[in-house]
């Protein structure tokens, strides 16, 4: 036999019940149980005075903080900037980590400073972003080889043009091909007054922004025409998972194809490690592997991402030290 407490008790659960998990109203609950809408609403907040009812608030920005610092335990990073979203897909988030990195930029970039920045879709969404910063004396150099193509996305001449634009800077573009077909060519045009004056620039730049590519036919530079289909089939018996300003890596960071990154045009994936601030924009499914290649090679000592793959960046990096 239920006495009168425990009689209370079930009624509470219900009332509880309709209103959190059916999404009733109080006064349709008042209706279904015959009382007033007053009553039910001293039984709501009974019930939660009783713990019948608990309440709990998950604050995203809380768990991104969280797992900010996580990255920066885990990778030894400098600055990890984690960015709450609900999607894992790679196009779904290069929005969002493209606004956050516009805030990161105000912060980091000092009066004076050489900008380094790179090319593609990624740098392209942050170069359409970007709004007038208080700096002085700034320039802003491009820090691989570019594009034959001006309808690819994130063109070297507008990304480093809008991003001079925002700094009230001098921009300096990189007039050679990122990968040309022999090493000694490579060489020659690296040697071109022209051409060393900009790549001193990069080198000299106390902050280096890029993405992180992949491997596949979605890169753009296959769809440039740099590199070829039986290339990138080559990379990836080889091992690449991923790039960084042109320069291909397996899943430690190490290069994969020695003869392709003698071709390669730009700064080295050693000089990142010299900067200041070398920062990485990527997320998305698709890019997590490449990533994780790039901080275990640690050619970025910030890392700008979403917070599905912040997730599993730790936990790949805490079940390889356990």
């Amino acid at each position: 036999m239920t006495t009168a407490g425990e009689q209370r008790v079930e009624v509470l659960v219900k009332v509880a019940r309709l209103a959190y998990d059916h999404g009733l109203s109080q006064g349709e609950i008042a209706k279904r149980i015959g009382t007033s809408r007053s009553t039910v609403s001293r039984m709501l907040r009974e019930a939660r005075e009783r713990g019948i009812v608990t309440v709990v608030i998950h604050d995203p920005t809380e768990r991104a903080e969280k797992l900010s610092q996580a990255l920066k335990e885990t990778y030894g990073l400098k600055e990890a900037i984690v960015v709450p979203t609900e999607l894992e897909s790679e196009p779904a988030v290069r929005p969002l980590l493209a606004q956050a990195v516009v805030g990161l930029l105000a912060d980091v970039v000092r009066d004076n400073d050489i900008v380094g920045v790179s090319w593609g879709r990624t740098m392209g969404e942050i170069a359409r972003r970007l709004h007038p910063m208080t700096k002085r004396g700034v320039s802003v150099v491009q820090l691989n080889g570019g594009l034959n193509r001006a309808d690819l996305p994130g063109y070297p001449n507008y990304v480093t043009g809008r991003f001079a634009q925002a700094f009230g800077a001098t921009a300096y573009v990189l007039p050679v091909p990122a990968i040309v077909r022999m090493p000694a060519l490579r060489r020659e045009l690296e040697s071109d007054p022209a051409t060393k004056t900009v790549l001193d620039l990069a080198r000299n730049a106390s902050v280096a922004l890029f993405s992180v590519g992949v491997i596949g036919v979605e890169s753009v530079l296959v769809q440039s025409g740099y590199l070829q289909l039986h290339e990138l089939q080559q990379l990836q018996l080889r091992g690449a998972v991923g790039d960084v300003i042109g320069r291909y890596y397996d899943s430690r960071g190490q290069i994969c194809d020695r003869e392709l990154d003698s071709r390669t045009i730009g700064i080295e994936l050693a000089e990142l490690k010299e900067k200041r601030y070398a920062i990485a924009v990527a997320g998305g499914v698709e890019k997590r592997q490449a990533i994780r290649g790039g901080l275990l090679g640690g050619y970025f000592n910030t890392l700008v991402t979403d917070q599905f793959t912040a997730l599993e960046l730790v936990k790949a990096g805490r079940q390889e030290t356990a």
